[in-house]
């Protein structure tokens, strides 16, 4: 009865992997398009087709690391639940290598087809599609501060997105006594300076552009931008190791990958399989916030000083973390064979 539900087990894994492949990449996707300004605007504007391409593209983006969260929680599962050891390990392996040669490309290829089919369709270049890039007028019916302590607030904008109508400037340095408010019915917007001006007169600079009033709200705490700040740097090495050809982006993505491998091991490292959760985690912080140390900070010059000449650059970083893989895979190995000596040959790294 016990083998059967080995068997079993054994035999979710696929099933476990696909299930949170799909859930974290819709959930990293929906996390993070409402929290981006151009996503926010689109928004507030019902371009839900923008929301929806929105995340599709950032799913298609943060591929590689739905993959690393879906492999942690693998190893979290394996660690709850019993299964056949020699099954189920190379079973992992084998999706490892696969999500390395097939599936990380695949997105890549998707996300290109798409971005280029975003392009064609709205007829902009790259860079006009990012929030800085825009530089559309501010939204109607919020008070902002204007040149020369003006005050300023219009109704509504015309001209798609090149005049406000029913401005209002209100001027706080005016004496008593004198005009301190003044109605202009509508006011012309310049989108390559980002000046608006009425009746020759400046009212605002810049009154286009990322808004600050709503960005400052999108701001994220200091521990979440440097995480994020960590996986994006990981996500561009990916990518760009997937342009420079085959042998580097094997050599990068599936080095990081068999060092992800290893964290199977932490998730045994003691009998209490939430503090092996915790500590899991907390490895992988370290590999993501020590990774762009093995491409040009101090790990990466140490690692240099010990190589061949021969050797270009862009292997020193596979080479760092094969090292470590290699490394975790010793004394993962050496541990179990311990801890089966120790218990007359009956331990498991499931013990």
């Amino acid at each position: 009865m016990i083998i059967f539900l080995y068997m079993k087990n054994t035999i979710l894994i696929p099933v476990v992997f696909l299930g949170n492949l799909i859930l974290w990449a819709v959930l990293l996707s929906l996390v993070t398009v409402p929290a981006s300004y151009a996503s926010l605007m689109a928004l507030s504007t019902g371009q839900f087709s923008v929301i929806v391409g929105g995340i599709i593209s950032s799913a298609l983006y943060l591929f590689p690391l739905s993959l690393m969260l879906t492999f942690i929680y693998l190893f979290f599962y394996l660690m709850r639940h019993r299964t056949i050891l020699f099954v189920s390990l190379p079973l992992i392996l084998v999706l490892a290598a696969l999500s390395v040669i097939f599936f990380i490309p695949l997105s890549y290829r998707l996300s290109a087809k798409g971005m280029a089919y975003a392009v064609a369709r709205s007829g902009v270049s790259d860079t006009s599609l990012s929030p800085e890039g825009s530089a559309t007028l501010f939204s109607p019916g919020l008070i902002r501060d204007g040149d020369s302590g003006k005050r300023i607030f219009w109704l509504d904008e015309a001209g798609a997105g090149k005049r406000a109508r029913g401005v209002v400037v209100a001027d706080r340095s005016a004496m008593p006594g004198s005009l301190a408010m003044s109605v202009y019915p509508s006011a012309d917007y310049d989108t390559a300076t980002k000046q608006l001006s009425a009746q020759g007169a400046l009212l605002m600079v810049p009154a286009g552009g990322k808004d600050p009033l709503i960005a400052s709200r999108l701001e994220i705490p200091s521990f979440l931008s440097h995480l994020a700040r960590d996986a994006n740097y990981l996500l561009a090495s990916f990518r760009a190791a997937g342009a420079n050809g085959d042998v580097a982006y094997y050599s990068v993505v599936g080095s990081f990958f068999a060092l992800l491998c290893c964290l199977y091991f932490v998730c045994h490292a003691s009998g209490w399989r939430l503090l092996n959760a915790l500590l899991a985690l907390t490895a992988f912080r370290f590999i993501l916030m020590g990774y762009p140390h093995t491409t040009g900070g101090l790990a990466f010059d140490t690692a240099r000083r010990f190589m061949p000449a021969a050797i270009p650059d862009a292997l020193v970083s596979p080479a760092i973390l094969s090292a470590a893989a290699a490394l975790s895979l010793i004394v993962g190995i050496a541990v179990f064979i311990v801890r089966k000596i120790r218990r007359g040959g009956e331990a498991s790294f499931d013990d």
